[in-house]
């Protein structure tokens, strides 16, 4: 018998961003030993631009880097999924997010594929999500 297993969405609302995050780590502390496959990434930088302590590095906000030059923050998220299937994505600021980005998680959230800007689907069904909001 062939044992599916399925994404898994926590959704954690109010003001402690940290408190927040420090439970994302923890968990994928305990499930995987590590923090290797701990993603972060703050949906709220709509100018294309990532926040420190991101899936993407120490880089400040200020740094031009060409290799995400077209990307949304669903394609960049989509890659790192892709090389790691088994992580904790923790998504801050769902609530400011983009359309494209909100409409994208929400499809993720119904079929358990997550569609990058060009189309292709990301099977999710061994990831953890943690997204974080401010508002309830």
């Amino acid at each position: 018998m062939e044992q599916v297993c399925a994404d898994i969405w926590f959704s954690f609302v109010g003001p402690d961003g940290l408190g927040k995050k420090k439970i994302a780590l923890a968990l994928a502390e305990k499930l995987h030993g590590s923090q290797e496959n701990f993603m972060s990434m703050d949906l709220s930088s709509q100018d294309g631009m990532i926040n420190l302590n991101t899936i993407f590095g120490q880089r400040e906000m200020n740094d031009y880097d060409i290799k995400f030059r077209g990307k949304t923050l669903v394609d960049c998220l989509a890659e790192e999924l892709t090389k790691k299937p088994l992580s904790i994505a923790f998504l801050e600021n769902v609530d400011k997010a983009d359309f494209l980005a909100q409409n994208s998680l929400s499809q993720a959230i119904q079929t358990g594929k997550l569609s990058d800007s060009q189309g292709r689907e990301i099977i999710i069904n061994s990831t953890i999500f943690m997204t974080t909001s401010t508002f309830s």
